[in-house]
This record gives C-alpha cells, structure tokens and sequence, in this order.
C-alpha cells in the first residue's frame, strides 16, 4: 500500500480513531500512505466526549483530526493527514482512487454512495452502538469488487448486526450521533482487519465482524460470490470547461452526436428560488450538503426541479456555464444513454483544486 491514499469519510464516533490508529501505524511502517478525512462537520460540545479535545470545538472535524494526532502521535504523524472540508458527494474521485476507504458516515445513503464509489478499493463500514449496557462494535470488511449493496450474509447474521427501533412505522437507529467513548475500539480494530485481511491467502471475500461484550461473531460472503468492477473511461476536461464540453466528449467517444445522448449525473441538477424573486436563485448541481438556504438572505428555498438525466437540448442556458460555477463534484462519475440502446460510464480527473466550496450556511 506504499505512497497510496487511505480515505475517512466521517471524522465523527469511529472515523477520528481510524485516522488516528492510521496514522500511528503510517509512521510506524515509514509513513507509506497518506490519509484523507472528509467532514463538513465542525466539532461539536458533544464531540468532546467522542475523543475530541474541547478546545477544538468550533474548528471544522477534519481540521481537528490532524491537530488531534499531532498532539497525540506528533508533528510528522500529522503530516500525514490530509483535511477535506466536503461532502462525500462532493469528492468521488477521490474516493473512487483510494486503497482503502473508512466509511463513517451516519446516514444510510451516504454510505451507500460512499461504498459505490469505492468498489475499487477496499471498503470498511464502521458502526457501534449499544444494547442494553453492552457496547457493540459492528465492522463490515468489502474486498475490492464488493459494495454494501452487493453482499449478503445469513439471516441470522444479519438480524444481529441491524438491530433498529421502529416508530410509526419508520426504522431509525437510535443510537446514531449519540455521544458513546467507545467508538475508539471499533476504529483501532478496523485499521488491525484491514492489515489482517489482506496477508490472507486466496481470493478475498466480504465479512461482517460483530463484538458484543466478550463475545465476537464473525460471518463471511459466499465465495460463489464474484467481485464486479464497474469500468469508466476518463475525459479530460477542465472544470473551466462549459457543460456542454462533457456531451462533446462523451459523444465523440461514442461515435454520436451530442443530440443522440442524455447524460445521467449522480447528484441532481437543482433550480431553487426563494420567495424574493430579486435574489435570482440558483441554478446548478445540488450542493453538498444540502442545506437548501439563499445565500444573499438565508431563507429556506424551494426546488423547482431536481433532474439527474439530461440532453443537452434541456440543459439549456446551463450547458453554456463552467462545470465549476455549476459546483460539479471534483472527479464526478456519470453516464451516458445513446439513442441505439448503449450506456457508458465516464469520469472526470479529480484534482483537489476541483471540490465545491461548502455552502455559506454550513
């Protein structure tokens, strides 16, 4: 894994001893990786009992993770760290070229895009929780080929690790953004799997590690199961580039037109309007995270429309504006439907000078 990018995505409960755990172990072995943590978040009163220090409340997580291993591990630990202030969806190439990626994201769709976008690599789902007075440590290892939506494991195996409340007839997880110290154990622990699983002999197969109390409990994927990688030919253009650059390109490599396409996006191209028509909306991919305000008076805003698929007939005044005034996700994947029946997928290069900015009321 020398000189690759380890990627922890969520710098919450798990996601901060994971980095920290990483980087203890970087510098242990030469500092052969460097470590990526997207948050958008900022460090909270309540993070301070997560790990956090509480002077570090107010400082965005992913910068606090680094000052959190240079106190902790030092300055050339540190060094190895890489702030992301983004959304997941902001950065998916960057995740899409990770070795290994931890996926601490709270919401279940998070993870999900988190997870598609890193069936290249390797992929560990941390969660933990409580049952009763016993602390549970849920870790799901995802060789490379393997995403959350693609494995299965047995019945049982999996009324054990999807413990839920159900009110009104909605199933939450009760215990997602409480303030539990434990969290330490479930990130150490996946950094040891990751190193563990990966000097095994044979072909990889999928696993979910559950440690309740004293007790561990471990259920692998069938190795029936084949991994499935998901090509993508890359285009390069700069976010510079007007939108319409991007059907130029996929039809050129397609051998069509830019009329005989439609592009599908992994983030829906918004129009939002608050009530003062004078503040003139906006118009662009959804920004990450949606917090749905207006820049110039902060009132919330109403979509007038949330397409994924477009031609460029219906882009409209759109494909005349820059990919990056349109905040496109830096290494964003899309595909393209031809009128003969064909799909591709295709990518952007990520460059990190490429993320959207965080929205102003973040």
């Amino acid at each position: 894994m020398a000189n690759k990018a380890m990627v922890v995505v969520g710098a919450g409960n798990v996601g901060l001893p994971a980095a920290m755990t990483l980087a203890l172990v970087g510098q242990s072995l030469g500092s052969p990786w460097e470590i990526c943590v997207v948050d958008f978040d900022r460090v909270s009163a309540k993070d301070a009992r997560k790990g956090y220090h509480p002077s570090l409340v107010g400082r965005f997580k992913a910068d606090a993770t680094r000052e959190m291993v240079r106190r902790a591990h030092g300055d050339r630990a540190a060094d190895a760290i890489r702030p992301v202030i983004a959304a997941a969806q902001s950065v998916p190439g960057l995740i899409r070229a990770a070795e290994a990626v931890f996926n601490g994201t709270d919401s279940t769709m998070d993870a999900a895009f988190v997870s598609e976008e890193a069936r290249h690599g390797w992929e560990l789902r941390l969660s933990t929780g409580i049952l009763g007075a016993t602390a549970l440590h849920t870790i799901e290892v995802l060789p490379p080929g393997f995403t959350l939506g693609d494995v299965s494991y047995d019945a049982a195996t999996w009324a054990d690790a999807g413990r839920h409340e159900c009110r009104f007839g909605v199933p939450i997880n009760s215990h997602a953004g409480v303030a539990q110290p434990f969290g330490g154990v479930t990130g150490a622990l996946a950094v040891h799997l990751l190193l563990a699983v990966r000097q095994e002999p044979g072909p990889p197969v999928n696993r979910l590690i559950r440690i309740q109390g004293g007790e561990i409990r471990q259920s692998a994927g069938s190795e029936e199961r084949k991994p499935a990688l998901c090509a993508s030919r890359e285009i390069f253009v700069a976010y510079e580039a007007d939108l319409a650059r991007l059907y130029l390109e996929a039809g050129l490599r397609l051998g069509l037109g830019v009329d005989d396409l439609r592009l599908v996006f992994p983030v829906p191209m918004v129009e939002r309007r608050c009530r003062n028509s004078g503040h003139g909306g906006y118009r662009g991919f959804e920004r990450q995270p949606v917090s749905g305000a207006c820049p110039l008076c902060g009132e919330k805003t109403i979509c007038h429309a949330a397409p994924r698929d477009l031609s460029l007939e219906e882009a409209g005044e759109l494909a005349r504006r820059s990919l990056r005034e349109l905040n496109t996700p830096a290494g964003m994947r899309f595909s393209a439907w031809t009128r003969d029946g064909r799909t591709e997928t295709f990518h952007l290069p990520f460059r990190m000078e490429d993320v959207p900015a965080l929205p102003q009321a973040v």
